[in-house]
């Protein structure tokens, strides 16, 4: 029985060349200029937080919400659920 052939160097470079041959492109990259305008109107982030605090539905989330916009047209919401949600923890 014959020994199988030692790779020589030649022979590992041209594999190395058929594999990376049979690979795809990297892709392209984006080099397109950002959108012009990405900036979001503060009263979206607020309803988000407001809507966030309800989800949470608790006082503590009631209180961040009501400490950080405490002007903003819905604190008066923000203030009755308060309201509802500590009238309904009180021990009777």
């Amino acid at each position: 029985m014959r020994p199988a052939p030692a790779l020589t160097a030649m022979t590992v470079l041209a594999v190395a060349a058929c594999q990376n041959t049979l690979e795809a492109p990297p892709p392209a990259m984006d080099m397109s200029p950002p959108p012009a305008n990405t900036h979001r109107g503060g009263d979206i982030a607020i309803r988000e937080e407001f809507d966030a605090a309800r989800h949470a539905g608790t006082l503590a989330a009631w209180d961040l919400f009501l400490a950080r916009h405490p002007q903003h047209a819905l604190a008066v919401e923000a203030r009755r659920a308060r309201e509802r949600l500590a009238r309904a923890a009180r021990p009777e």
